[in-house]
């Protein structure tokens, strides 16, 4: 009998224990996304209005060290991905080549030349490294998107002004 009581009682707990594990690698596991506004805006999110619809801009930061663009149009839009123009303000850092093309699009989109998208999000993988690693990274580090045929909607640019977020680590607060 002794023993029976003891197989019982200590499933439990044995179930107990394993859920508790699971549980704490489950929520330790999730990735927290952080939208940073951009400099003289106090939203996360930038509307801009076309004429054949809407885009909405943001910058993202996960786990403190990557950074994505994200760009949300509503209407149909071209993409150039070849005409993305970023700008970091430390002469130090450089993009990672194969990473700055980084773009993906919802949807089912392939990314290329003069491509034709419709009510999707375009996303860009900002990655990038030091020239020199005796060198620290400026601070504040500053990324600047700058006017380009990026997207454009009816031949016009959907970005006309140069946007500058702080690259930060939001949960260093």
């Amino acid at each position: 009998m002794k023993t029976l009581s003891i197989t019982t009682n200590g499933g439990k707990r044995i179930k107990f224990l394993v859920a508790t594990i699971i549980a704490i690698v489950f929520f330790h596991s999730c990735d927290i996304g952080y939208l940073i506004p951009f400099e003289n805006n106090l939203k996360p999110n930038l509307d801009i209005a076309t004429e054949t619809g809407s885009a909405s801009i943001n910058c993202m930061c996960f786990q403190g060290k990557y950074y994505y663009l994200g760009y949300d149009l509503k209407g149909s839009y071209i993409i150039n991905p070849d005409s993305l123009k970023l700008l970091l303000n430390d002469e130090n850092l450089i993009f990672q080549h194969d990473r700055l093309k980084k773009i993906s699009i919802n949807k089912g989109y392939i990314v290329k030349s003069n491509s034709t998208v419709k009510d999707c999000y375009i996303s860009i993988d900002i990655r990038y490294e030091r020239k020199d690693e005796t060198k620290e990274i400026k601070n504040p580090l500053i990324l600047s998107i700058l006017p380009s045929d990026f997207i454009t909607s009816n031949g016009k640019r959907i970005l006309n002004d140069t946007l500058r977020v702080k690259l930060f680590n939001p949960m260093k607060k």
